[in-house]
Parts: C-alpha cells; sequence; structure tokens
C-alpha cells in the first residue's frame, strides 16, 4: 500500500493545500511516483508516527500562513506541508525528531539546510504565531472532513482566515506585542541559530519552489 493506510487524510489534506496555494500535486524535483503529494504526504505520516492531530495542527499552520500571505500562489506543497508538520509536531510534542531525521521523513528531497531553512522562513512569516490547543485543532479537523476530503465536490471552499484560531484573530499591534513572547516560549522547540531573525529577512517566502 503506497499509502500506508493513510490515503484518506493524506488525500484530505493534499486537497486542501492544492486548493489553498494552487500549486501542484507533483514535485518540481522529481517526479517519481512517492513524491505525488498525497503519497508524500502519507509516507510522511507514517514514518512519524504521529497522531492525526499534528497533520491537522500543520493544515491550522498554513490557514494562518495564508491568512498573512492570502495573494501568494508560488507554491511548493511538498514544502508547505513538511515544514507546516515539523513545526506543529515539535509545537505539540515534547519529545520530536531532529531534523536530520526529518530529512529522511522529507525523503531527501530536500537538504539539511533546506529543511533548516524551511523551518525558520515557516516561523518567521507568521510571526511566531505556533501555537496551537486542542479546540481549534478539532474544529478545524471537522471543517476539512466535511470540505476536503477525497469524495468533496468542488469547487472547494475558501475559509476565513478566524477558522485558525479559537478566538479572533490578533490585530497588529497585539500582533506586534506578543511576537516576542511566542518566540520565548516556542524558540526552545524549533531548531534555530543565533542570527535568524536577520537571516530571515534575506529569505524568500516558504511558498517559492
Amino acid at each position: 500500500d503506497r499509502y500506508f493506510g493513510k490515503r484518506w487524510i493524506a488525500r484530505l489534506s493534499a486537497n486542501f493545500i492544492a486548493h489553498l496555494f494552487a500549486c501542484n500535486k507533483f514535485s518540481s524535483r522529481s517526479r517519481h511516483p512517492d513524491t505525488y503529494l498525497p503519497v508524500y504526504i502519507a509516507f510522511a505520516i507514517h514514518h512519524t508516527n504521529t497522531g492525526e492531530e499534528a497533520v491537522y495542527a500543520a493544515l491550522v499552520l498554513l490557514q494562518r500562513l495564508k491568512g498573512r500571505y492570502p495573494k501568494d500562489t508560488r507554491s511548493s506543497g511538498h514544502k508547505l506541508f513538511i515544514a507546516a508538520f515539523m513545526v506543529a509536531s515539535k509545537f505539540l510534542y515534547d519529545e520530536s525528531y531532529k531534523n536530520s531525521t526529518w530529512r529522511k521523513i522529507a525523503q531527501k528531497l530536500y537538504s539539511l539546510p533546506e529543511i533548516n531553512q524551511m523551518e525558520r522562513e515557516l516561523c518567521f512569516h507568521l510571526e511566531w504565531d505556533i501555537a496551537l490547543d486542542t479546540p481549534t485543532i478539532s474544529n478545524f479537523r471537522a471543517l476539512v472532513s466535511r470540505d476536503f476530503h477525497p469524495g468533496a465536490s468542488r469547487p472547494y471552499p475558501t475559509y476565513p482566515t478566524e477558522t485558525a484560531y479559537k478566538r479572533r484573530r490578533p490585530n497588529r499591534r497585539e500582533n506586534i506585542q506578543l511576537t516576542s513572547h511566542r518566540r520565548a516560549q516556542c524558540s526552545s522547540r524549533v531548531e534555530f541559530s543565533s542570527h535568524t531573525d536577520s537571516a530571515c529577512r534575506k529569505l524568500v517566502p516558504i511558498t517559492q519552489t
């Protein structure tokens, strides 16, 4: 089974990502059947051995990212999923894999420096808005399970950004005040260098291929 028993959630996730960022389900780096986005996602889920909560949490983060970059469709669904899945897993679980292992989970489509960069970019472009809680994940899971499952009819809906939050999204002033606090809370779980912020300002958005 190429999907490792994860066909339903993998196809749902791929449908959501492809719709949200208008991205191709094939990687620009490889046309191997295992890199077809739903199969790629299933491989990652299976080899991390995490619960489905982390998958839906990753989709929440991508919904937040789209809210910050609503017109950005220069997308790599593979990069987006792996980066969000990695950050969500590190936030949710006390023990998580090192980035060298995440490279293997990503089927070595990307080098270790690229994996590190993808993680930095996602957190930077989200302004460290990566906190996740069970009600938010559960509510979002119900939405995408209804609208993006493999048999769902098209056109797919586009959600407002607020669906990725338990409460309303913070306004800009509140967000500026929260950013440094978020980083202090979360940075211990993310593999960053001491020059992360200055380096990230020079990085292209994670949605670029």
